[in-house]
């Protein structure tokens, strides 16, 4: 239901059409959406932010450990766990909200997270305020009874009366309907494990290709990059205690990649999992490039992460390593905003 109903009151095909004609790198498209009362058997929903007891954070943590990962009413896990703690549930502080349903009996029942992810960059000035919708997780007992169609309604309205509506969200698996001609990107992942490499013959192969940059060292070449190819895309902001920037240089080419930690756990282990999210390419980059790039960043990260995904198109697509193991389809929505940026190889996401 609330998917029908953005499709039909957004006016998705009038924005593209806007962005196509008048090209213009963002517009924001807020609107009201009819509120939905809920049952009073099922519960009451709570705002949630960074001033809240540290009991309460806990408590959140502890459900979205349990049940993100299960399917239906199984409790097998087979997908992997997420993982936040108080303060990573909450990284941005006051910026960070995060709405719950809690029923008297099961406890909380369902969670949506608005994280703040920093600004559009390259766009109008000042740069717009962009959030992430993540940590969306249903009690498996809760499920197909509008507990989602609830959180989401109060979490537009909030989000609208704080004129900050402008949010990206992240699907993998299967597209959304009823809007599956929607989404702004689309492609796959791959991912390979680093706890299993030979610790000499990674730090060998990128010693001379891989510098590590300050944060402000990689916005100062982000500043750069976005005004010589302003119609890259990138969302995010200097400030972010998780990420880690690293430079490939080798010859004339460059790639500027951001590293992130997923705050997820491998399935069946303790394992961590990091995700490239910011991949800026200069110079000729071509697909045997990427390929070598994407083994001698990820190469770097051992010790710190033990699995590491990123986008195909990076990792070379069909050129890609045979170390790249191929993960399932992912697709990024921009919600009540437009933009005529077009994602091709070089775009940044930060989380």
């Amino acid at each position: 239901m609330f998917w029908e109903i953005y499709n039909k009151k957004s006016q998705h095909g009038k924005r593209l059409l806007t962005s196509l004609f008048f090209n213009p790198p963002f517009i924001s498209y807020p609107f009201h959406r009819p509120p939905v009362t809920i049952p009073e058997e099922i519960g009451q929903i709570e705002h949630i932010t960074s001033l809240h007891p540290d009991s309460t954070k806990h408590d959140i943590c502890q459900f979205l450990q349990t049940y993100f990962s299960c399917r239906e009413s199984s409790t097998v896990l087979s997908v992997p766990r997420l993982s936040f703690t108080a303060d990573t549930l909450f990284e941005n502080g006051e910026k960070d909200h995060i709405f719950l349903l809690r029923n008297k009996t099961d406890g909380i029942i369902g969670t949506v997270r608005y994280h703040w992810n920093g600004y559009f960059m390259g766009g109008p000035s000042p740069p717009p305020t962009m959030y992430l919708v993540d940590a969306l997780c249903v009690h498996p007992k809760w499920r197909r009874k509008q507990i989602v169609d609830y959180l989401l309604t109060e979490l537009q309205k909030f989000a609208n009366e704080n004129h900050i509506p402008n949010a990206i969200f992240l699907k993998e698996g299967r597209s959304v309907k009823p809007f599956s001609l929607m989404f702004y990107y689309t492609s796959q992942y791959v991912y390979r494990n680093l706890s299993s490499l030979s610790l000499s013959k990674t730090t060998h192969s990128s010693t001379h290709t891989i510098h590590t940059l300050t944060s402000q060292q990689a916005f100062s070449w982000i500043d750069i990059y976005l005004q010589l190819y302003p119609n890259t895309l990138f969302i995010g902001h200097p400030h972010s205690k998780n990420i880690q920037w690293l430079l490939y240089r080798n010859g004339p080419h460059r790639v500027l990649a951001g590293i992130q930690n997923t705050h997820q756990i491998y399935p069946g282990t303790n394992e961590t999992m990091g995700w490239v999210t910011v991949w800026f390419e200069m110079g000729p980059v071509t697909d045997r490039i990427r390929k070598q790039a994407s083994l001698d960043i990820t190469n770097h990260l051992q010790g710190i992460y033990d699995w590491i995904w990123m986008d195909v198109v990076w990792a070379g697509a069909k050129e890609k390593s045979e170390e790249w193991m191929m993960d399932g389809d992912f697709y990024w929505y921009q919600y009540q905003w437009e933009t005529n940026k077009v994602i091709e190889h070089s775009y940044g996401i930060i989380i």
